[in-house]
């Protein structure tokens, strides 16, 4: 009986942690000085929703990421996997960058990990105005770098 009851207070804090982020599913696009960028999130299935993000400069994409949030054993992690525009990917085939979940909010969720031996940590905030603010924090030759994508609902 006491497994069973473990079951579900583990079933319902994994749907808790991905219902959180129900707010995500849909399209987001950005264009700012010529440069579109574009993000599509799944409704939740089980236990993950999937999402892809692409940029597409001058009328041609420039990078493609495929998205994977999944409830683990050990919380939310986020999966992800580059694509160049000619199909190649970034990292290897059975190696995705994986950002485990380390805070959250109804409005907010922060991952972070690393990506190709540096520190990432990237935000998803749903903001006031309904909008979609996508904070990317690195380091580039030694020195903190912050990248940030405002969408809007399409």
């Amino acid at each position: 009986m006491l497994g069973i009851l473990t079951a579900l207070v583990v079933s319902a804090s994994a749907d808790t942690q991905l219902a959180k982020l129900d707010w995500l599913a849909g399209r987001w696009l950005s264009e700012e000085d010529g440069v579109v960028s574009e993000e599509i999130w799944s409704g939740a299935a089980g236990d993950s929703r999937m999402g892809m993000w692409r940029i597409v400069a001058g009328g041609k994409v420039k990078l493609f990421e495929h998205l994977a949030l999944v409830q683990g054993p050990k919380g939310l992690v986020l999966y992800l996997h580059h694509i160049n525009a000619d199909g190649t990917t970034w990292e290897e085939k059975t190696k995705p960058t994986t950002l485990p979940a380390v805070e959250q909010t109804d409005a907010r969720t922060v991952f972070d990990g690393l990506e190709g031996g540096k520190r990432v940590r990237l935000t998803y905030e749903h903001k006031a105005d309904g909008s979609l603010a996508v904070t990317l924090d690195t380091t580039e030759k030694g020195k903190p770098k912050q990248s940030v994508y405002t969408f809007t609902r399409r």
